[in-house]
């Protein structure tokens, strides 16, 4: 496992990277409180063949935690214009990795917030998201995804073309739409979601969610991350895979 690729100060949350078969892990989790009874959970997936995809995924991953630290969160409305200056931030900082190295990086971003309560209970909660990497919603046992892939193969699920379970095996599968790094204005997918106490996250990567979303939807036989990973694997992913599932 590729410890210094994940970031866990959150209790609650088990977060695994492994590098797979590839010949470095590009993937990068952070899991953090950012603010006063506000957490933040982030996966990212470096482009790989760019330009330092590790430094893509990490900085790109840090400037928007440390962006969310300082943004104004206390409404709907300025939940939705921070967070898209947080993704605008993860955005520069992975454009600088292109300009150092004369040569484009890239990463996806998916990011859940949440604000709790002084008992603990979840107030609000709200999702920032930019390419491929997913994140999905446990609750008593149904696995509901969240994130809308910013890709190719996304834009023929939903233009209705394939389904879901059909895009692994389809022609232009990781070619993104929408990725940070480019000099392109960004649309992310910010959305408040609907969270309960007792609810699971779940973030992961293309490598991960590849082999186990199936026909039947994805495929969570268990709620330890480090297995996931493995059964990604055993099931033929050549990419690095990356999952954390965050009990709530």
């Amino acid at each position: 496992m590729s410890a210094d690729r994940v970031f866990v100060d959150l209790s609650g949350v088990d977060a695994t990277s492994l590098k797979g078969k590839r010949p470095k892990d590009e993937d990068y989790i952070i899991a953090s409180s950012v603010q006063n009874r506000i957490e933040v959970a982030v996966i990212l997936d470096g482009m790989g063949g760019g330009a330092a995809g590790e430094k893509a995924s990490e900085y790109g991953g840090k400037a928007f935690v440390e962006s969310a630290s300082l943004s104004k969160l206390t409404s709907v409305k300025s939940r939705r214009k921070s967070l898209n200056l947080c993704i605008k931030a993860a955005n520069l900082a992975v454009d600088n990795i292109s300009t150092e190295h004369k040569s484009r990086s890239g990463s996806t971003i998916t990011a859940i917030l949440v604000k709790r309560g002084k008992k603990g209970s979840i107030k609000w909660a709200v999702m920032a998201h930019v390419g491929d990497t997913r994140a999905y919603r446990i609750r008593d046992g149904e696995v509901t995804l969240l994130s809308q892939d910013h890709s190719m193969t996304g834009e023929m699920v939903r233009a209705g073309y394939i389904e879901l379970h059909q895009i692994e095996e389809t022609h232009g599968k990781n070619v993104l739409t929408m990725s940070l790094g480019g000099p392109d204005e960004l649309n992310p997918q910010v959305e408040e979601v609907e969270l309960t106490n007792g609810d699971i996250i779940m973030l992961c990567c293309d490598g991960v969610w590849g082999p186990l979303h199936t026909e039947q939807g994805m495929e969570v036989k268990s709620l330890s991350s480090i297995e996931i990973a493995n059964e990604a694997l055993a099931r033929g992913s050549t990419d690095n895979c990356s999952i954390l599932f965050w009990t709530l």
